[in-house]
């Protein structure tokens, strides 16, 4: 197998922000791959690049060559990573790491606590639950929305800086290409997606001592995936401590927490499919998922940030083939029945769980394919009984 390289590291300046870059070559491609801060100072060393490059490099099943002088504790955390990973997923294979060490030091003082911000549920919850301690919050474009989606761009930022002052905390505007390099070799939310959170974490490890990686699944329902607590924790280093965070809580009970706050309420942004340029499409399953949440708890009509009604028909179609979907579906059934409240929503979310639009739709399918077999039948039959006689 060829060596994965990661070589080139720099620091510089781009469209007037700090940025670091370097070149990774993977399978015989270069790829240049870079991170732009909305203020420096920025990590100077390869860990970042180490976090970004280790789950592709994996798949690509070579060893990983860096000339840099890397964390120890970080070299050392990555063959336990790739244990649970590769335990998880065997297509992608352990593999050495060339790197040497680089001696310890005392970390600076006076550095912040982080939090990833994308104005979600979960991001929200740990803001909200973390309020003393989090001083920064950190927005990545690149990741969710592509950063050629400009419009889009603006719409969120604009609404994130508005809720980071609200909030009384600092802003930190992350761009970045890495999902464009990363998604040849690796399932982006599934595989890839809390090792590139780790490489912004480490980045920014000259201004945060602590980030929050906001959990998307409780203790309950956790499953194989790349952001969990088994392995995010790995990712710390002698300078920046990465903790994941609402395990301990499901999503219901993290929306009652969010329905309290005016500035969730104006801001929260759950959609991924954005169509159009929407904030919340109101259609997508992650939509509707928080607006059925929100209903719940009585708040629906509290959020701004949802410019549509519920529509009952679309949530009795979700899609609970998906084992996410259904833990949601049943969760939220589950709190709906108990108060009482919304008989039409608790019918559409049993609808759901019964699968009966898809059973519907099977019967008009096979009703069709039925009548097809007769109309086509009934079209040789005229063909030679009717059309030979004239």
């Amino acid at each position: 197998m060829k060596p994965t390289r990661l070589e080139n590291l720099r620091q510089g300046q781009s469209e007037g922000k700090p940025e670091i870059a370097a070149t990774i070559e993977i399978e015989g491609e270069r790829h240049e791959v870079w991170f732009r801060a909305s203020q420096g100072p920025l990590a100077s060393g390869p860990e970042p690049f180490l976090a970004a490059t280790l789950v592709p490099a994996m798949r690509a099943g070579g060893p990983l060559e860096i000339p840099t002088a890397v964390s120890p504790k970080l070299l050392d955390s990555t063959d336990k990573i790739q244990e649970i990973f590769h335990c998880w997923y065997p297509d992608y294979k352990k593999i050495p790491i060339d790197a040497p060490g680089k001696p310890g030091g005392a970390p600076p003082d006076g550095r912040g606590v982080g939090c990833f911000f994308s104005g979600g549920v979960d991001s929200y919850y740990s803001v909200l639950r973390h309020q003393e301690e989090i001083t920064t919050l950190i927005l990545v474009h690149g990741f969710d929305i592509e950063l050629e989606n400009v419009a889009l761009r603006q719409r969120v930022t604009a609404m994130i800086r508005e809720a980071a002052e609200r909030l009384g905390k600092h802003l930190i505007e992350i761009e970045t290409n890495l999902r464009d390099f990363c998604d040849a070799y690796a399932n982006w939310p599934t595989h890839q997606f809390g090792a590139a959170l780790a490489a912004v974490a480490m980045m920014l490890a000259p201004q945060l001592r602590k980030v929050y990686f906001p959990a998307s699944l409780s203790y309950r329902d956790l499953t194989p995936c790349g952001s969990h607590p088994l392995i995010d924790p790995l990712w710390s280093t002698e300078e920046m401590e990465v903790i994941l965070d609402g395990l301990a809580v499901t999503r219901l009970q993290k929306v009652a927490r969010v329905a309290s706050s005016e500035v969730a309420m104006k801001s929260l942004r759950v959609c991924w499919e954005n169509p159009e340029g929407a904030y919340n499409c109101c259609k997508c399953e992650k939509c509707l998922r928080t607006m059925i949440e929100l209903q719940i708890h009585d708040a629906l009509h509290k959020c701004t940030a949802f410019d549509h009604p519920l529509d009952l028909r679309r949530i009795a179609r979700i899609d609970v083939t998906d084992k996410y979907h259904k833990i949601f579906v049943e969760e939220s059934l589950g709190a709906v029945e108990q108060t009482g409240k919304h008989p039409q929503l608790a019918k559409a979310l049993r609808d759901a769980l019964d699968r009966k639009y898809y059973r519907g739709l099977w019967r008009v399918g096979r009703w069709v394919v039925t009548k097809s077999k007769f109309l086509r039948s009934l079209y040789r039959w005229w063909r030679v009984s009717v059309l030979r006689q004239h």
